[in-house]
């Protein structure tokens, strides 16, 4: 949320200065949602003489001159204080996608106040869950955020936000959407909003929802498709018994209505190896098949088998 800060100084030079600041300094909003404001200032003398003043803020210019900007009048003509420190005011405000609102002119005398955005924004933190963060680059190219807020003034906001492993990188693991106030009647009303996800798997396979309705501040990304590690085990009496060169594991799987599968081979010097699948929610079978090599040149398989467990012994040949 932004406010501007208005202060004055009255001096016995004559001159009434006030000082505009953005609260906070900070021109995140700028960069954001807003363009610029412009706040004027218009002084009305008993002399008949009209003194008028305005600062234009925008993001540059925060960054170049710091967060205080002054206005001043001078005194022509005032009889006393009290007449000397009334003046006009008014704020013009430009938002990103063209929309600008502008007060009417309105009388002060304050020593300060606070001019605070007709527009207040809400802020979304989307953060990928833990679990999911190594799995980017590995089995997750990307996963997209997006929102939706259709305003009781009839305006709709878009903002989203594409995530991969460079991005996590770069950036961390938490991002910002955010979207304003345009005509709700209640905070209630204004909470509300749309969202969906679309993931991008390795492989060329895609994941997205539809879009829904929320109202949370905090929104954690966690794949639709969890990580399952297999581990495949065999041992040194196995491969001498029946005379065992390697192993080799060939694993099935299905994301949406593509097969996948993944091999791996266990030998002498490798008797246990782990092998990492994707696996829909509430989704626990798979398929596998083993091929032993065996002195001599034979060999032998299993065939297709199913299994739900994340610990198979592959050390036992099939029974001719």
């Amino acid at each position: 949320m932004l406010a501007l800060f208005v202060m004055g100084n009255f001096s016995s030079f004559a001159q009434h200065e006030l000082f505009v600041r953005v609260e906070g300094g900070n021109p995140t909003d700028f960069e954001r949602s807003i363009k610029f404001v412009t706040l004027s200032m218009k002084k009305t003398h008993q002399n008949g003489d009209i003194a008028y003043d305005k600062v234009r803020i925008n993001r540059k210019k925060i960054i170049r001159e710091g967060d205080f900007f002054k206005l001043s009048f001078l005194r022509k003509g005032e009889e006393d204080n009290t007449k000397w420190v009334d003046y006009q005011y008014k704020t013009s405000w430009s938002f990103f996608g063209g929309h600008i609102l502008e007060t009417e002119w309105a009388n002060s005398n304050r020593k300060k106040f606070y001019l605070r955005s007709p527009f207040i924004k809400r802020e979304l933190i989307v953060g990928v869950d833990p679990q999911n963060i190594t799995d980017f680059g590995r089995f997750i190219k990307s996963v997209t955020f997006s929102m939706k807020k259709t305003h009781q003034n009839g305006d709709i906001t878009y903002d989203k936000v594409r995530i991969n492993r460079k991005k996590i990188i770069r950036e961390g693991d938490f991002f910002k959407l955010s979207y304003l106030m345009k005509g709700e009647e209640s905070f209630a009303k204004w909470y509300d909003y749309q969202c969906k996800t679309s993931w991008s798997f390795f492989g060329g396979h895609i994941l997205e929802t539809e879009w829904v309705k929320g109202e949370w501040s905090f929104f954690s990304l966690v794949s639709p498709l969890p990580r399952r590690t297999i581990t495949f085990d065999a041992d040194p009496e196995s491969f001498a018994k029946y005379g065992i060169r390697a192993i080799h594991v060939k694993v099935y799987y299905t994301i949406g209505n593509k097969e996948q599968t993944k091999s791996i081979t266990l030998k002498k010097d490798e008797l246990s190896k782990n092998l990492v699948i994707l696996l829909p929610k509430n989704v626990y079978e798979f398929e596998y098949k083993v091929n032993w090599k065996l002195k001599g040149n034979k060999r032998k398989s299993s065939g297709k088998l199913k299994t739900k467990e994340d610990y198979v012994w592959v050390g036992n040949l099939p029974k001719d």
